[in-house]
C-alpha cells in the first residue's frame, strides 16, 4: 500500500465495510509489515473512521476467528481479501429505536437497517413487544403494532412460528433463528398490560389490581432470567435494568 496523501473529495466517501465483529483490538494502531496470527479476511488500503474522535487513517484490517486482530500494513495473506482503496471503513452503527419484533422472525438480514451500516438494533420501543403473550392471546398483541406500525396482522400471522408465551421464551426463540445483525430487547409495557387484562387493556380500566399488576409483571417478566430484557419501555418510570443481546450469525 503506498503511502501516500488522501485525495481530496466532493463526495462523502462510499463505505465499504462496518465492522460487524466482537471487536478485540490487540495491537496499537501503526504500519508493520505483516500480522502476527493467521488472517481469515484482510480489508485491504481502506480510510478507516474508527469512531475515536482521531482523524481518519489509511490502513489495513486484519480479522481472525471473527475479531479484529491486526491494524496496519499487513502484508500476508488471508483467506479473503477485500480492496477498500478510496472506500471509508468504519466500525457499524447502533440503531437505538426500532420495531423489527416481528420482523426478526422472517427477515434474517435485518433490512433496510443492514443497508445503512447498522449492526447492532435495539428493538420493542414505545412499549410494543410480542411477549409476554400466550399464543391464543396473540391478536391482542398484534393488534397494538398494526395500530402503532401499521404491520399487516396477516404477514405477522404467516411469518411468526408462536412457541413462548413469556418474555425469556421469546428471547430463547430469538436466539434460535438466523441473524445478519445483532439484536437487544426490551419488554414493552403493552404487552404487559394485555397479558395481565387481556381485552380490558384497551379500555379506560384503572383498578387497584392493575396498579398491582403494573409494578409486579414488568420485574417477574424481566428478571426470570439473569439476561433477559435490557429494559421496560412505556410507562413505567423506573425500569429493571438487565440486559441481554442476541449475536447475529
Amino acid at each position: 500500500m503506498p503511502d501516500r496523501p488522501l485525495k481530496v473529495r466532493s463526495k462523502p466517501f462510499p463505505v465499504c465495510a462496518f465492522f460487524h465483529l466482537q471487536s478485540s483490538f490487540l495491537v496499537e494502531f501503526g504500519f508493520r509489515e505483516g500480522p502476527t496470527v493467521k488472517l481469515d479476511l484482510i480489508i485491504r488500503d481502506g480510510t478507516i473512521v474508527d469512531g475515536s474522535g482521531l482523524p481518519r487513517f489509511r490502513a489495513d484490517v486484519g480479522i481472525a476467528k471473527g475479531k479484529i486482530v491486526d491494524i496496519g500494513r499487513l502484508g500476508g495473506a488471508a483467506r479473503e481479501v477485500i480492496d477498500a482503496e478510496e472506500q471509508a471503513v468504519a466500525p457499524g452503527f447502533i440503531d437505538g429505536h426500532t420495531h423489527m419484533d416481528a420482523q426478526v422472525s422472517w427477515d434474517p438480514h435485518g433490512t433496510c437497517s443492514c443497508w445503512h451500516g447498522v449492526t447492532s438494533v435495539l428493538m420493542g420501543n414505545c412499549g410494543f413487544t410480542l411477549a409476554p403473550c400466550k399464543e391464543s392471546e396473540k391478536d391482542l398483541v398484534l393488534r397494538n403494532l398494526e395500530r402503532a406500525e401499521d404491520i399487516s396482522p396477516a404477514a405477522m400471522e404467516a411469518g411468526i412460528d408462536w412457541t413462548w408465551e413469556t418474555f425469556p421464551e421469546y428471547l430463547d426463540r430469538l436466539d434460535a433463528l438466523p441473524k445478519g445483525i445483532n439484536y437487544g430487547a426490551y419488554v414493552g409495557h403493552s404487552a404487559l398490560r394485555t397479558y395481565a387484562m387481556g381485552e380490558r387493556a384497551f379500555g379506560p380500566n384503572r383498578t387497584p389490581r392493575l396498579r398491582t399488576c403494573r409494578h409486579s409483571l414488568p420485574l417477574r417478566h424481566a428478571s426470570q432470567t439473569k439476561d433477559s430484557a435490557t429494559a421496560l419501555t412505556g410507562a413505567n418510570p423506573n425500569p429493571p435494568a438487565v440486559s441481554r443481546c442476541m449475536w447475529g450469525t
